[in-house]
């Protein structure tokens, strides 16, 4: 709706600026409050704007709308551009400070800000739609029924779950809002997620692929970085050279997805099935490497592997539902499937991984600690 209601440069410029504005305040506000409003509201318009930049350019892509070679292009550059940020942020706050990688991002914003002034100009294909019609209500009780649930799954063993009276209200509000959710999408024309999306037998088929996924990545959240904090001491910059492998796996990924599904005509299934393949040899290396005698040389091919698989299934995915779902639930699939892959999936996935390990650790401190007093 903000595509079909301003135009390209409005859309840009407000989305550079505004990102200028929320860096700013990060870098100064002491509140955890402000802080989690200004990194909502930077949401927003980061989507808002890399949605406005490829689509504006998918036609120059692929002239006939093929998904197969959109997709691989977008995922590239959105989960590359992840794990550039992520690398250049370590290197920022390892030679000089964190704020200096705001800084950088404020200075690269303004490039873009004064590229938009002078290069491009108001355009419009159609009339301004206006904005009558939009769930907005449904759009604020989504937000905080997954805000919510990210804060139980992130805080919930730091508060010991249900003995804590946050989480307790957490998982109590997340459910209000769901309910809320449900009974208001019965009575409105136009819900901000119509719950008939979900019967929709691709929807849930792709849904609990991409959960699948989130699950088996959240292993290096937990294990990988216990390892090789813990065990074999690696520093910063130690660990900012694997992540240039996971890089490079981003994008012979995104390069295989393309060859595979464009080159090859290869199927949904056999593309999809090769991601989850290249994850699980990620798992399998990582756990016969775990020694302290494992130098960082041997990690650098299952973290290539481990980028790969991530950026296959993504783009294997979203295309296949491009060509499944039927254009006027797509884009509400999508959302839903963004609601998974970037929101709660990662979060849950680290929450189970990590309560598991942190029972295991309990065990084995009780068991060793019996043995050093039978000693």
């Amino acid at each position: 709706r903000l595509k079909f209601r301003f135009t390209n440069k409005t859309l840009l410029l407000s989305a550079s600026i505004g990102l200028i504005v929320c860096n700013l305040i990060t870098m100064s506000t002491r509140s955890l409050p402000v802080l989690v409003g200004v990194c909502f509201f930077a949401g927003i318009l980061r989507v808002m704007g890399f949605f406005e930049c490829m689509s504006t350019i998918q036609l120059k892509i692929t002239p006939t709308r093929d998904f197969a070679k959109f997709f691989p292009v977008v995922y590239m550059v959105v989960l590359g551009c992840i794990q550039l940020s992520g690398i250049t942020a370590g290197y920022m706050s390892y030679f000089y400070s964190w704020e200096y990688m705001n800084l950088l991002a404020i200075g690269m914003l303004s490039v873009v800000a004064i590229s938009v002034v002078f290069l491009l100009r108001h355009f419009r294909a159609t009339t301004p739609q206006p904005f009558t019609g939009i769930d907005w209500l449904g759009a604020f009780l989504w937000s905080l029924c997954i805000m919510l649930i990210i804060f139980v799954l992130e805080y919930g063993e730091h508060y010991d779950w249900l003995d804590s009276e946050y989480i307790r209200m957490a998982i109590t509000g997340a459910l209000v809002a769901f309910g809320m959710i449900v009974w208001r999408s019965k009575y409105i024309q136009h819900p901000y997620i119509d719950l008939h999306v979900f019967k929709h037998r691709h929807v849930n088929t792709i849904i609990f692929l991409f959960t699948a996924m989130c699950l088996l990545l959240a292993t290096p959240n937990i294990l990988q970085n216990a390892y090789t904090g813990a065990i074999v001491h690696y520093d910063l910059l130690t660990t900012l050279l694997l992540n240039w492998s996971v890089l490079a796996g981003i994008i012979a990924g995104a390069i295989f997805s393309y060859l595979a599904m464009v080159k090859w005509e290869c199927g949904y299934k056999f593309v999809t099935g090769m991601g989850f393949v290249f994850i699980v040899f990620y798992l399998v290396s990582i756990y016969f490497l775990i020694s302290p005698a494992t130098s960082k040389e041997q990690l650098y091919l299952p973290l290539f592997f481990r980028g790969a698989g991530n950026v296959v299934i993504y783009v294997a995915l979203t295309v296949y539902a491009a060509r499944t779902i039927p254009f006027m639930p797509f884009f509400q699939a999508l959302t839903v499937f963004g609601f998974v892959r970037t929101c709660v999936g990662i979060p849950l996935g680290t929450a189970i991984i990590g309560r598991a390990l942190s029972i295991c650790t309990k065990k084995d401190v009780m068991s060793l600690s019996s043995e050093i007093d039978l000693q």
